[in-house]
């Protein structure tokens, strides 16, 4: 980051969970190692209450889990333009809970952090 350069803005993702809770952090952490082995290693975890927070990329990054669903007025536009997903609206509204997935930092381009973070994302939900 060049000097008088606003830091990069947060990246968010939430992902949508039939019950609260956390990802089992070593199944994360070997799914996104073993999924995408041109990507650098998760470096470091730790559990905070209901927060995993970690740092991979040169990033740091964070899954917090929420007990309630997501708002379906959140969802619903989505849902309804899931043309390959025909079952979305049906699966997002039985939902109970979800996770929130946050990525800090400015190693990389817009695009190389949201594929870190889709990666992670994908990771979470593997695990």
């Amino acid at each position: 980051m060049s000097s008088g350069t606003a830091p990069a803005a947060p990246l968010v993702a939430m992902l949508a969970l039939e019950s609260p809770g956390l990802p089992n952090v070593a199944n994360l952490t070997s799914f996104f190692d073993g999924t995408w082995p041109e990507q650098p290693a998760i470096q470091e975890t730790s559990r905070v209450d209901d927060m995993l927070v970690f740092h991979v990329s040169g990033t740091r990054g964070a899954v917090a889990a929420a007990t309630h669903p997501i708002p379906w007025e959140e969802l619903e536009g989505p849902s309804a333009a899931a043309w390959w997903w025909p079952e979305a609206e049906a699966r997002l509204r039985a939902h109970k809970a979800h996770a929130i997935a946050t990525l800090a930092g400015d190693a990389g381009s817009l695009l190389e952090r949201t594929m870190l973070l889709t990666r992670l994302v994908a990771s979470a939900a593997a695990s």
